[in-house]
């Protein structure tokens, strides 16, 4: 039996990052034998085990057959004569094919991984497994954005056959949110972007941000570039700020977009333009924040400032207008404490008003009055 860690972990390893999940390939052993040694299987598609300590991964090596379009569509054969080469060619890049054994500290690399690895290019493995898995375009995009590596020339056109071979319409909309999310958290969400547009993905994926892409990806890049900083809920709003809002509604439902992010997103969407008014009703003043805050939730109001401010700063038509939102958010950070300790029972009358469709009018007017 040999054990050696694989994937990210020994990428990151050598590019000196922290370390992420480590996860362990097992050549030359059976279930049973790996049970008998105390590891606990919790693979439903194919044997992965848990060590009893650590709890880390640990999968028995294998030889995949593609059955089907979904992802789950894979015949496995872990027998135990599986060698290195073969399970090898099944990864996805060959920064993400290296080897290395914990114990003698020997790095096996069979695909080139550690020299791409040196000169930052994401290199795809072999042109038949690669397609297997029409998430790894996404991947591949991600990685870019997370680790700051360019795609190599021949990986990228065997992405762009992917995509134009309609794989993408395999993926469900979990999995494809999924590596969103992820790039999401990176310091070059950019990256992702510029990579989505140039293997064609960005237009299956998201035809609405295709169409300003040319128009909108210098502002993205001073948005997002070396960025680490702003929540990826922030960053999600701001990626879709200059769509319509039917348009973000679509994104939405077409993508599944969890409530977190599809809410902030469009709360900020109706609400920011009032940021830039040079002198704002009290009264549009009190409904933004009803509509952000709710009078309470300063952590979602402070949100929207830093989206409005980060913005600004990307957007050269709108630098102009900094004086005058600096001012409306000293303004509403103000009112905001005040609103806070409001109530209707504040009201004077409060108990003889009529509870009736009028009333939060008769509440709105009252908050209004002490608007500052």
């Amino acid at each position: 039996m040999q054990i050696y860690l694989v994937g990210g972990a020994v990428r990151d390893m050598l590019l000196k990052l922290p370390q992420s999940d480590k996860d362990y390939v097992v050549f030359g052993a059976t279930p049973d034998e790996m049970k008998n040694l105390g590891f606990i299987e919790v693979g439903k598609n194919f044997p992965v085990f848990l060590h009893p300590v650590t709890k880390e991964e640990y999968a028995l090596a294998r030889r995949e057959i593609k059955t089907g379009l979904k992802h789950t569509d894979f015949k496995f054969d872990f027998s135990k004569d599986v060698t290195k080469e073969e399970d090898v060619l099944r990864r996805d890049f060959t920064m993400n094919a290296l080897m290395y054994n914990e114990q003698n500290h020997e790095l096996i690399d069979l695909v080139g991984g550690k020299i791409d690895i040196e000169n930052k290019i994401i290199r795809h493995i072999t042109d038949k497994h690669f397609p297997e898995d029409p998430l790894r375009v996404l991947r591949m995009c991600r990685f870019s954005a997370q680790l700051d590596f360019e795609i190599a020339s021949q990986t990228l056109e065997l992405a762009k056959i992917m995509v134009t071979k309609g794989d993408l319409k395999n993926l469900s909309p979990e999995r494809i949110f999924q590596e969103f999310e992820k790039a999401l958290t990176t310091k070059h969400f950019e990256k992702f972007l510029i990579s989505m547009h140039e293997c064609f993905a960005l237009n299956e994926i998201l035809p609405e941000i295709e169409l300003l892409y040319q128009s909108h990806i210098q502002k993205w890049q001073k948005l997002f570039q070396n960025d680490s900083v702003l929540k990826p809920v922030i960053k999600y709003a701001l990626f879709v700020s200059d769509l319509t809002f039917e348009q973000i509604q679509n994104i939405e439902k077409r993508l599944k977009i969890p409530k977190i992010y599809s809410d902030f997103a469009k709360c900020y969407h109706q609400n920011k333009d009032i940021l830039f008014e040079k002198s704002p009703f009290a009264k549009d003043m009190i409904l933004f924040l009803n509509h952000v805050s709710r009078f309470q939730n300063k952590e979602r109001l402070e949100s929207v400032f830093e989206a409005a401010l980060t913005e600004l700063e990307a957007d050269e038509n709108k630098v102009f207008l900094k004086e005058i939102l600096q001012k409306n958010i000293e303004r509403l950070r103000l009112n905001f404490e005040i609103q806070k300790s409001l109530h209707a029972t504040d009201m004077p009358s409060f108990e003889t008003l009529k509870k009736d469709k009028e009333f939060k009018q008769k509440i709105l007017d009252f908050r209004t009055e002490k608007f500052v």
